[in-house]
């Protein structure tokens, strides 16, 4: 089976790139593309989780917390995935436009969310979440359990900032972070 398979496969490779090649297969060269499809099939069904973790994070009542009057101009998932660097955390957000100023947006999540059992973080990967990037004015970060909810506000006179900033007095992103990696761990 698996050497008509090999074989069948390198005819089809003939005929569609009309290169010369022979049309039976070594049994060595079978055997790899055996194990390359074995091993595509498990990468496939070891991502199937992460969809999983993404849905799991839209559940929290908090991925959907926005001021009233914001406009949605954004929505944001990243699975889990592993990177050059490492792994990289799931997470899921929206990038929102409000007409409140960015003071009135970091105490309305603060009042929010630690009134819903979300705590200033107290651990360095989560506080690490409360860096602020270049292109923003403030960045905060709470925790619940293994999720972290990060605000980072945008800087509306850094050109490289994401989002229109024209008609809102603050542009923001709210993420929520599935278990924010340790940097020390790298």
């Amino acid at each position: 089976m698996a050497q008509s398979l090999g074989s069948s496969l390198f005819a089809l490779m003939d005929a569609d790139v009309g290169c010369i090649a022979p049309t039976r297969a070594s049994p060595g060269v079978v055997r790899m593309l055996m194990r390359a499809g074995a091993l595509a099939l498990l990468l496939q069904l070891a991502g199937c989780g992460t969809s999983d973790r993404v849905a799991q994070l839209w559940a929290y009542p908090e991925a959907e917390l926005r001021p009233v009057g914001s406009t949605v101009l954004d929505k944001r998932e990243r699975p889990a995935r592993m990177t050059i660097e490492g792994r990289d955390t799931a997470s899921v957000g929206y990038l929102l436009g409000a007409p409140e100023d960015p003071a009135a947006i970091e105490d309305f999540y603060g009042r929010e969310l630690i009134s819903r059992g979300w705590q200033e973080p107290t651990d360095l990967p989560a506080i690490g979440l409360r860096v602020r990037t270049s292109t923003e004015l403030l960045a905060r970060s709470w925790r619940k359990g293994d999720v972290v909810f990060r605000l980072g506000v945008l800087n509306p006179a850094d050109p490289a900032a994401e989002g229109p900033s024209e008609g809102f007095a603050s542009v923001f992103r709210i993420d929520l972070v599935d278990r924010p990696i340790d940097p020390k761990a790298n």
